[in-house]
């Protein structure tokens, strides 16, 4: 089952096939899938397990993956000891109404994560989108979470486990309290709504980013408040959760070591584990260039990368 520590590195690859091309032309790769797979396989490499993730997120396609004549990619990655997730929600869609994002649910979501989990997920990623300022209002958040309960209610049936991830958008020039407002509201309903439903949040990881100003905010939150106000935003979840994971986009690698140092003093009562998308790939990709003989300084860039986000004190 998976179960996050709070040692453990979740890595986010939940993008299209096309979307991760034009990623990978954009540091100077060439696209397709091939390319692709290798970036995925290159997760899986690392000879030592503390030097690559312990999970991944794929879309759809990325879970299907394969080269020509190959096994798929999802299978090399779990025979690397690297759990394999798989994004389940159809995307967001902006409600002007609610001037806010619904999260759009898929025909068929039951078939759906019971075919992913047939083809080796061990978990499966639903993700709200959350505006400041503003964030969900009542509605919109009640709908929302609502929504989260039926993907929470099916993974369990057909034995993922569920990740259900509020993510905040940063882009705005709002200041830290407002971003922690909207968090807890997100968060709030959502807790609520697994109770009210009788769910066994003791087999649910939520995933939340750390609470910042907005990028347009012209002073950066110090560490400390940070911290509290993560703290404070995520002590609305039950106390039964399996885990938490920590989302560390958005902020620029020095900054995000030392919120995340001073986040792991506080007295959380779950394992708090960290996931990310472009604070992992960017330096791999940097160092990789899509050559075979950049492989080990792409493989020694994540690496360090991991290590400077699991230990943030050295």
């Amino acid at each position: 089952m998976f179960r996050p520590t709070a040692d453990d590195v979740v890595v986010q690859v939940d993008r299209t096939e096309r979307e991760l091309s034009r990623l990978l032309r954009s540091n100077g790769i060439r696209g397709g899938r091939d390319a692709c797979a290798q970036l995925l396989e290159l997760l899986a490499t690392a000879v030592r397990p503390v030097d690559r993730p312990s999970a991944v997120v794929l879309s759809d396609g990325l879970l299907r993956l394969h080269r020509v004549s190959a096994a798929p990619v999802s299978g090399v990655l779990a025979d690397a000891g690297v759990a394999v997730g798989v994004r389940a929600d159809g995307g967001t869609r902006w409600c002007a109404d609610s001037a806010g994002f619904r999260t759009v649910e898929p025909d068929h979501l039951r078939w759906r994560l019971a075919e992913y989990a047939a083809l080796g997920a061990r978990f499966a990623w639903w993700r709200s989108v959350v505006v400041v300022p503003g964030g969900q209002g009542p509605s919109l958040a009640a709908t929302n979470a609502a929504c989260a309960v039926r993907f929470v209610r099916s993974c369990q049936a057909v034995g993922l486990v569920p990740v259900v991830a509020v993510d905040v958008r940063r882009d705005g020039s709002h200041d830290i309290w407002a971003c922690a407002d909207a968090t807890s509201v997100a968060l709030g309903a959502l807790g609520a709504a697994i109770d009210d439903a009788g769910l066994d949040s003791g087999q649910l990881v939520i995933a939340a980013g750390m609470v910042v100003e907005g990028a347009g905010h012209p002073v950066s939150a110090p560490p400390a408040m940070v911290a509290a106000a993560t703290a404070g935003a995520l002590g609305v979840l039950p106390r039964e959760l399996a885990a938490v994971l920590v989302s560390l986009d958005g902020q620029r690698p020095g900054r995000l070591a030392r919120n995340l140092d001073r986040l792991r003093g506080a007295a959380l009562p779950w394992p708090a584990a960290v996931t990310g998308n472009r604070v992992f790939l960017d330096p791999l990709l940097a160092a990789w260039r899509g050559t075979p003989s950049s492989v080990p300084d792409a493989l020694q860039a994540l690496a360090r990368r991991i290590d400077v986000i699991r230990s943030p004190r050295r």
